[in-house]
């Protein structure tokens, strides 16, 4: 809520449109299959199929779904099955994140998994920006050269957002048709487990140990 105060005294909450993301620990996600992939039919079935996968009613979440979009070798050997990535969360906490924006004038059109949002951002930002750099040759961070033809495996990209307490991961698939969704994911630790993990490895105390023990 400070932050938002100070954002919003700077003018930069300033806009007609806004879109936030539900932190990765107040939601989850799964990978379901179908073996159709008539969109109104999936829409229909989500919910029976995730009567077992979640410990709670379905009255008290809310849910959204997005298609995996298969490769063209996945289609040959799964024929008409259909991959759909689902992600949920407590009412309750959707409607904590609502309250706390509608304090500082915001009305957000939606509400994104944070992981998700990172596979907008290559798409919008970071895709772009490499391809106005022109083509280069796709390699491993070992140096690898990374084969590309109508039998090889598709290029992937991993966005990672590491945070404080948590990181989350979007894997996108690549090719000349542009990108496919191959997964979204959050991880419960982040930067602090690094730095504490760091720190008794060297046998040194805590950075914030250091500031309560002030």
């Amino acid at each position: 809520s400070a932050a938002l105060a100070e954002l919003k005294a700077r003018g930069q909450l300033d806009g007609d449109v806004f879109i936030t993301g539900l932190p990765g620990d107040a939601a989850a996600v799964r990978t379901l299959k179908f073996p159709f992939a008539d969109m109104k039919k999936i829409a229909d079935a989500l919910p029976f199929a995730l009567e077992s996968e979640i410990p709670m009613d379905l009255d008290d979440i809310v849910l959204s779904w997005v298609v995996l979009g298969p490769s063209a070798r996945a289609r040959k050997e799964r024929g008409h099955e259909t991959e759909v990535l689902v992600a949920w969360a407590k009412k309750e906490a959707v409607q904590q994140i609502l309250d706390l924006l509608a304090v500082h004038g915001i009305d957000p059109r939606h509400v994104h998994f944070d992981a998700l949002a990172l596979g907008d951002l290559h798409d919008t930002v970071l895709a772009p920006a490499e391809a106005a750099e022109g083509p280069t040759e796709l390699r491993t961070p070992g140096g690898t050269v990374i084969e590309v033809g109508p039998d090889a495996a598709e290029p992937a990209v991993a966005v990672v957002d590491i945070g404080d307490k948590r990181t989350s991961v979007c894997v996108l698939a690549t090719s000349s048709a542009g990108t496919r969704l191959v997964g979204a994911h959050t991880l419960l630790h982040g930067g602090a487990d690094a730095t504490r993990a760091l720190a008794r490895a060297i046998g040194l105390p805590h950075p914030r140990r250091l500031v309560r023990g002030r």
